[in-house]
């Protein structure tokens, strides 16, 4: 079972969905899939580093900032020996905290991806840093340096719809008074890594997609995002990706699904990627 559920009816809504995160609730979580989700990710900042992750000598107030935010926010994450040493209490690793204290430090040991946008209103909060290990179809590497509004531009109506929206929130956001939101979509293929470079293998999985397969096949996605400006005032964003087969939701929950892909305009299943399986999708969920 997965446990966020975007959606409350059974029609698609361009919404904004923003909320103030609950005072007892963390901005970092440990799910049951933490270890796997540790190595894939070391193993591609270890191998891919410059595609993964950027700005890493940008805006050093604001990274230590952040790492220090990121410590106090974890649930298996401690400062011991006076604040110079954090301890993984899951893989009993020391990291040392008399070191630059950066994104990249801290990353390999967060499920989450991390992005610092710079709290500049001329310039629209541009992408400064960045480690991000589990896109949902883009590339941290091509939007270093774009602003929040050009990051979301190819976004079906967000221009007109939240793009207002987005502005009033970087601008408003108080210091350490997260917020969050998710984001959804359906994918052919379980790997959380959906980087722009498997474009191809996704919509080759996709055009496979069958009414009789997709329960298994296919994964509901969804991104845990949280936004804190820091004391630097600049902005850092957080996503946590959870996904599940569509088997595994609920009945509930596939009723609420088919209704959404049913009345979800054509442009924004085709930006999620779900254009060419959205007709056997629905079909499973009916239950043909």
């Amino acid at each position: 079972m997965i446990p966020y559920f975007p959606f409350t009816g059974e029609r698609f809504e361009h919404s904004f969905g923003v909320r103030p995160l609950p005072d007892a609730t963390q901005i970092i979580e440990t799910t049951r899939r933490y270890y796997d989700e540790i190595d894939v990710k070391r193993a591609s900042l270890e191998s891919f580093p410059s595609e993964y992750s950027v700005g890493q000598d940008a805006c050093l107030e604001s990274q230590r900032d952040a790492f220090r935010w990121i410590v106090d926010q974890s649930p298996h994450l401690k400062w011991d020996e006076g604040e110079s040493v954090v301890i993984n209490r899951a893989t009993g690793e020391r990291i040392p905290a008399d070191q630059p204290q950066t994104l990249l430090t801290i990353a390999p040991h967060v499920q989450e991806d991390l992005v610092i946008m710079r709290g500049d209103v001329i310039h629209g909060f541009p992408l400064v840093v960045g480690v991000v290990c589990f896109p949902s179809g883009w590339s941290v590497a091509d939007k270093l340096g774009q602003s929040v509004l050009l990051i979301h531009q190819s976004v079906p109506e967000f221009d007109p719809v939240l793009s207002p929206q987005t502005e009033r929130l970087m601008q408003r956001l108080k210091s350490h008074r997260p917020v969050w939101r998710m984001n959804w979509g359906v994918r052919p293929l379980p790997y959380l890594d959906q980087s722009p470079k498997f474009a191809r293998g996704l919509f080759t999985a996709a055009r496979s997609v069958t009414a009789a397969n997709a329960g298994k096949k296919c994964y509901f996605r969804v991104e845990r995002q949280t936004l804190t400006r820091l004391p630097s005032g600049d902005i850092l964003f957080t996503i946590h990706t959870h996904q599940c087969t569509l088997d595994e939701l609920t009945v509930s929950q596939k009723q609420q699904l088919c209704g959404v892909l049913k009345t979800c305009p054509e442009d924004t299943l085709r930006y999620k990627g779900i254009l060419p399986m959205a007709e056997p999708i629905i079909d499973y969920l009916r239950g043909r």
